[in-house]
């Protein structure tokens, strides 16, 4: 079951990416409900098997495209943070790397989106770049967004 998950196309795209309800959504959550039961499994197993989908795709991100480091590492955050089967399992997929809360080494993981748009808005009205060609994908650096005054 979780191969026939993995070969969705993609998994296997490079880095930058992004996706969300448009691809992982309630269509997807139909399939894997479908898949998982056509298979005699249970809702529990259908929760396990997602589970364990988003392991490996993490892991897999982290091996396929994260320098090999023997210190490194994996600080994890948002919900699944917050959901211990998922993170005990990432911890033993990604061993030896630890596994660590972000909460844990900088500040409370709620607030993380609220300071990243601060800190893009600083570097806006400072006339600074805000993005990382290499991370997004862009030409070049650039000024994000535009201050209207009153």
């Amino acid at each position: 079951m979780l191969a026939r998950l993995l070969a969705d196309p993609y998994f296997a795209e490079r880095p930058p990416k992004s996706t969300g309800r448009e691809r992982f959504g309630i269509a997807f959550a139909d399939r894997l409900l479908d898949l998982v039961r056509e298979a005699g499994g249970s809702d529990n197993d259908v929760v396990a098997t997602a589970t364990a989908l988003t392991v490996e795709t993490i892991a897999r991100g982290v091996e396929g495209w994260i320098r090999a480091d023997p210190d490194a590492e994996l600080v994890v955050s948002g919900g699944g943070a917050k959901n211990p089967i998922l993170v005990e399992q990432l911890g033993a997929r990604v061993r030896p790397r630890p596994v660590l809360p972000f909460d844990r080494l900088f500040f409370d993981g709620e607030a993380k989106e609220a300071l990243a748009f601060a800190f893009l808005g600083f570097l806006t009205i400072a006339g600074k770049a805000g993005n990382l060609p290499a991370a997004t994908g862009a030409r070049g650096p650039r000024i994000l967004g535009h201050i209207t005054p009153a």
